[in-house]
């Protein structure tokens, strides 16, 4: 009887506890949230394709409307808590978008759009009108062999553009001027590169391949500016919490997470890693 309870116990705990690590340790905590719903498909679609090809990011606004970048189908869908096709936008200016992979959507309901492989980000009115787009920058600052290549973006309260680069965020203004970087990933020390510094020749420097900092992933900004960031930084730490001059105000800590699961209103939300639907929940009550 002590063999089947402790099994049952077992059981239970694995099916009713999310988990965090501490010091190296999975520890179990009661649930944060409760699967509601996968979705795969659009519903009432029409005409209109239903399935979702690829999708990379998602944005709910004030009004609690879902925008998905359908990178595959390259279009990006407005949908509604019940998964109902509410509108899609697939082209701007005259130019249909191509692989996007980013939407951002203002409280006065404007859409931004990383138009990925057209290298732009697009701004439409809350109605799909086009306003205006945003291109690689003119700058003394920037090398020749600069890339716009915009994939996740938000934007501030003051209307600067932060777009992911690498290992860095970049920042537009609003007159498409280059504003400069933030939140670079700190590197680390390691001792193997202070030897190589004072006992490698050029040659056998030349080889070696340069570290670079942990690029990031995706990002979202709250009410206040802050930016809430993840990273693939496995020994400082993936999520990060950057205030207005790019510095990481969370705790650094040592574990490997999957990706990041962000509070917007109601609604807790997070990208499935499949690349093939996007799940969503309600957050409980601890």
């Amino acid at each position: 009887m002590l063999l089947i309870f402790s099994l049952w116990v077992n059981i239970v705990s694995a099916v009713n506890s999310d988990y965090i690590i501490d010091d190296g340790k999975r520890i179990p905590i009661p649930e944060t949230y409760i699967l509601k719903d996968i979705i795969y498909n659009v519903k009432n679609a029409g005409d209109e394709i239903k399935y979702l090809k690829s999708p990379s990011d998602l944005f709910i606004n004030e009004q609690g409307f879902l925008f998905i970048a359908d990178t595959g189908n390259n279009r990006i869908v407005k949908i509604n808590k019940k998964g109902e096709m509410l509108a899609v936008f697939k082209e701007a200016n005259g130019k249909a978008f191509n692989s996007p992979k980013g939407v951002f959507a203002d409280g006065q309901g404007n859409l931004y759009i990383a138009d990925t492989v057209n290298h732009r980000i697009v701004h439409l009115s809350d109605t799909g009108e086009f306003v205006e787009e945003f291109i690689k920058p003119e700058s003394t600052l920037l090398r020749e062999s600069f890339i716009f290549y915009p994939s996740k973006l938000c934007v501030s309260p003051t209307g600067y553009i932060y777009v992911q680069k690498e290992e860095n965020i970049l920042i537009l203004d609003a007159y498409n001027n280059f504003r400069g970087y933030m939140g670079q990933n700190d590197i680390g020390f390691r001792f193997l590169d202070v030897l190589l510094r004072i006992f490698a020749s050029e040659e056998q420097k030349s080889v070696v391949r340069k570290r670079t900092a942990a690029s990031y992933i995706n990002m979202s900004m709250d009410d206040k500016g802050m930016i809430y960031a993840v990273t693939m930084d496995y020994a400082t730490g993936e999520i990060k919490k950057l205030n207005s001059i790019g510095k990481n105000i969370y705790k650094e800590y040592s574990t490997v997470t999957q990706g990041l699961s962000l509070f917007n209103h109601d609604f807790l939300t997070e990208i499935s890693m499949d690349k093939k639907s996007f799940m969503f929940g309600e957050r409980k009550e601890l």
